[in-house]
C-alpha cells in the first residue's frame, strides 16, 4: 500500500490524473528474493496510472523514477534506479546512468540461442538487509569525496589505483572493494551489451599460410574495433571474435584468401620448400589437390591432413584422409610419393590413429581425390554418410 501511495503522490504532484481502480495481479516472483519484485510492482502501478488515466503520457524512464521515489520515501528502502529502469523498460536493456539515464533496448531472445533463464528458490531473503544495502552508496560516495567528487562515475580507474595506498588510510577496505567492483563492472557492462548478438568469423588461408598483404589489411581493419580479438586454432585456422554485424562484413571483405569450403581448410605442414628436415613439399601437394578438386567442381570432400615427413607436423594420423611424405620405387627409380592414411579421428571419445593404406605417387593424389569426390557426390550422400574405410580403399587401390 505504501508503494501505491508514493506513486499516486508523484502523479498528483506532477499535475496528472489519479483515482481509485480495481486490479487483480498474479505473480510468481519470490518476495524478498532479490528479483526486483518491488520494482516490478511499482512499474505496474505506474503504467496503470499512465495508460489508464493519463493517455500513456508518462514514459518508461519517468515511471521508473516515480517508482524509485515511492520506494525510497514511502517504503523506506534506499534503492537506486537500476531495478526500476529494467522493470519499466522491459526486456534486455543497456542503461547508462551517468547524468540523465540513457536507455538502449537490445533485440535478444534467449530461446533463439538455446538458453533458458532459470530462477531457483534459495529459501533466503534480503528483506532484513536494508542497512547493509544503504551502506553501498554511502561507502562509494566516501571514496568519491576523497577525490573531491560526488559520484564514483566522475573518477577514473587510473586515479583510483594510483591512490589506493592513501585510500587504505580511510580504514574502510569494504569501500575500496566496492569501488574496484564498480569500476570493473562498468567496463564489463559495455562488453556484455556488445556481446549479445555478436559474431565470430573463421579465417583459414589455404595451407595455413596467409598472404602478408591480407594480414596487414586485416590488422588495419580491426585495430580500432572495440574488443575484437583473434583466437588461433590447432588446425591452421583462426577466429576473429566479438564482431558486430557491420564489423563482420568489413572483416569478410579483406580476407580474400579465405577457404571457401571444408576441403580448402585442409591442414598441411610448411613442407620441404621451407623446412630443412622436410622430405616432401606438402604445401605444393595441397595446392595441386585444391586446384584439381575445384576444377572438377567437387564440394563433398572432407578436410585432409598432409605431413611432409614422419615428424607429423600436418597431423596426418588424425585425418579421415591423411598423407605423409614417402618414396615409391617405380621401375627401380625412386619417385616422389606419400603414404596414404584413412580413418583417423581426433574427436573426444572417438580418438583413432589413421590406418596405413599404401604409398601413392604425388601426381596421382589429386586424381584419386577427384575420383573419390565424384563417387561421394554420385551417391547423393554427404562424405560422412557415405564413408567407410573399405569404400575408400576400393577406390584407392589402383593408385597404390
Amino acid at each position: 500500500a505504501s508503494l501505491i501511495r508514493g506513486i499516486a503522490y508523484s502523479f498528483k504532484k506532477k499535475g496528472l490524473a489519479i483515482k481509485g481502480f480495481k486490479a487483480f495481479m498474479v505473480s510468481d516472483v519470490l518476495g524478498g528474493s532479490g528479483l526486483s519484485s518491488s520494482a516490478a510492482f511499482e512499474s505496474l502501478i505506474g503504467t496503470i496510472f499512465s495508460k489508464g488515466l493519463n493517455d500513456g503520457t508518462v514514459n518508461d524512464i519517468e515511471i521508473a523514477r516515480i517508482g524509485q521515489y515511492a520506494e525510497n520515501v514511502y517504503f523506506g528502502k534506499p534503492c537506486g534506479l537500476m531495478d526500476q529502469m529494467a522493470a519499466s523498460c522491459g526486456g534486455f536493456v543497456y542503461i547508462d546512468f551517468k547524468d540523465e539515464p540513457k536507455v538502449e533496448k537490445i533485440d535478444f531472445n534467449l530461446s533463439e540461442y538455446g538458453y533458458r533463464l532459470c530462477v531457483i528458490d534459495t529459501r533466503a531473503s534480503h528483506a532484513s538487509l536494508t542497512d547493509e544495502y544503504a551502506a553501498i552508496p554511502s561507502e562509494m560516495k566516501l571514496i568519491a569525496a576523497y577525490f573531491g567528487k560526488e559520484y564514483l562515475s566522475e573518477i577514473s580507474e587510473e586515479e583510483f589505483y594510483e591512490n589506493i595506498s592513501e585510500l587504505r588510510k580511510l580504514n574502510n577496505d569494504r569501500a575500496i572493494l566496492r569501488t574496484h567492483h564498480f569500476l570493473s563492472e562498468n567496463k564489463r557492462v559495455a562488453l556484455m551489451a556488445k556481446a549479445l548478438g555478436l559474431y565470430a568469423y573463421m579465417y583459414h588461408p589455404k595451407g595455413g599460410v596467409p598472404d602478408i598483404n591480407v594480414m596487414i589489411n586485416l590488422y588495419d581493419t580491426i585495430k580500432d574495433m572495440d574488443d575484437v580479438k583473434l583466437r588461433l586454432c590447432p588446425d591452421e585456422s583462426c577466429y576473429i571474435i566479438n564482431l558486430t554485424a557491420e564489423e563482420l562484413e568489413k572483416v569478410k571483405a579483406v580476407l580474400s584468401d579465405n577457404a571457401t569450403n571444408l576441403f580448402e581448410t585442409s591442414v598441411s605442414c610448411i613442407g620441404s620448400a621451407t623446412c630443412q628436415v622436410g622430405l616432401r613439399d606438402s604445401q605444393s601437394l595441397l595446392t595441386k589437390c585444391i586446384n584439381a578438386v575445384k576444377e572438377a567442381n567437387i564440394n563433398s570432400l572432407p578436410q585432409i591432413h598432409i605431413s611432409g615427413c614422419p615428424s607429423s607436423c600436418g597431423t596426418h594420423q588424425i585425418g579421415k584422409l591423411g598423407f605423409r611424405g614417402h618414396t615409391k620405387v617405380v621401375d627401380k627409380v625412386p619417385q616422389v610419393a606419400f603414404m596414404f592414411y584413412a580413418g583417423g579421428d581426433d574427436r573426444q571419445g572417438s580418438e583413432t590413429m589413421g590406418k596405413e593404406v599404401g604409398v601413392m605417387l604425388e601426381n596421382d593424389i589429386p586424381v584419386f581425390l577427384t575420383e573419390l569426390g565424384k563417387a561421394v557426390e554420385e551417391s547423393g550422400l554427404s562424405f560422412d554418410e557415405w564413408y567407410t574405410i573399405e569404400k575408400v580403399e576400393e577406390i584407392a587401390k589402383k593408385y597404390l
